[in-house]
């Protein structure tokens, strides 16, 4: 059975601020395509991109570019 993926997880995987997080959403999102268990809605990916290029306490975790790249992938 498949599962969808918050955007809090696509989120964590490339904030750096948080590694442990990180390390976690991106052994989460390996395991899910490698058994393709793991489908990302596309309300998902729209807040991946506003939550990564907008800036928290000075801090932007993407370019517009790289989050629109990141999130074509």
């Amino acid at each position: 059975m498949a599962a969808l993926v918050d955007t809090n997880v696509l989120v964590y995987r490339l904030d750096d601020r948080f590694p442990h997080k990180q390390r976690i959403a991106t052994q989460l999102l390996r395991t899910g395509i490698l058994s393709d268990t793991l489908r990302v809605p596309h309300q998902a990916l729209v807040e991946f991109v506003a939550a990564t290029t907008r800036p928290i306490r000075g801090h932007v975790i993407l370019s517009l570019y790289d989050a629109l790249r990141e999130a074509e992938y």
